[in-house]
């Protein structure tokens, strides 16, 4: 399976990530003194989880500040810390290429949401590969345009 067909197989629209998003963060009568256990690739879409979720969801970020997100490989506690999840968040769009694969399996057991994939297509610039690889050879996928 490529990259592309994995990444096109769970890709959301806008309102369906938001819609999700939503949906843990408000209280269910079983849950309403546990906090939601959401695990986020990076410090950004941790930050953002905490704004929108408030004292209702516990956030941890896998990788820090000054790593760098194309290169980086899960570890063991990042794969525990992620099964154990409520909720996974993660950019999409390649940033991640090194964990795709992981995503792809993960999200047959636990919701993993690509937020970066509610950009409508239209929005960002076409992404090069090499002739003999799929491995993206241009690092930033950017936004055109106001959103």
């Amino acid at each position: 399976m490529s990259v592309h067909s994995t990444l096109s197989s769970i890709s959301l629209s806008r309102r369906a990530v938001m819609a999700g998003i939503a949906a843990l963060t408000v209280p269910a009568a079983a849950r309403a003194a546990e906090q939601i256990q959401v695990v986020a690739t990076t410090g950004m879409i941790a930050d953002t989880a905490r704004v929108i979720g408030g004292d209702r969801v516990a956030v941890r970020a896998l990788m820090g500040p000054g790593v760098d997100p194309h290169a980086y490989r899960q570890t063991r506690s990042d794969i525990v810390a992620m099964t154990r999840a409520d909720l996974v968040l993660w950019h999409g769009l390649f940033l991640e290429a090194q964990m795709v694969d992981f995503f792809a399996d993960l999200a047959g057991s636990t919701p993993v949401v690509p937020v970066g994939e509610a950009v409508p297509q239209e929005a960002l610039f076409p992404m090069t590969t090499t002739p003999t690889s799929s491995i993206l050879t241009s690092g930033w996928t950017r936004i055109s345009g106001p959103m």
